[in-house]
């Protein structure tokens, strides 16, 4: 048993990314990497995030895109927006009466 399993921390062999890249979103919507490409040119797609040179999606990000029902990247953009203010507001700590 190594340290890091002793800690119960996960080696990263386990973990699952938080960004794929073209290919590996292929992967997760069953398409090819050219339709990733199209998709994304026409706007269909969750918007991506630049590392650098690299583009990457949020996959947690898609994953909600997904449930949603996959709606173009404008009215994603606004719901997702949506759903993250709303996270924070229950997340925030809530003042309790006396």
């Amino acid at each position: 048993m190594t340290t890091s399993q002793q800690a119960g921390i996960a080696a990263p062999s386990d973990l699952a990314p938080l960004c794929v890249d073209g290919a590996g979103l292929a992967v997760l919507l069953n398409v090819s990497p050219k339709s990733i490409r199209r998709l994304n040119d026409s706007g269909k797609l969750p918007a991506s995030i630049k590392l650098g040179r690299l583009r990457r999606w949020f996959r947690p990000e898609v994953e909600e895109w997904l449930r949603a029902g996959a709606p173009p990247r404008r009215e994603w953009a606004a719901l997702w927006k949506t759903r993250q203010n709303l996270r924070s507001q229950l997340a925030a700590p809530r003042e309790v009466e006396a």
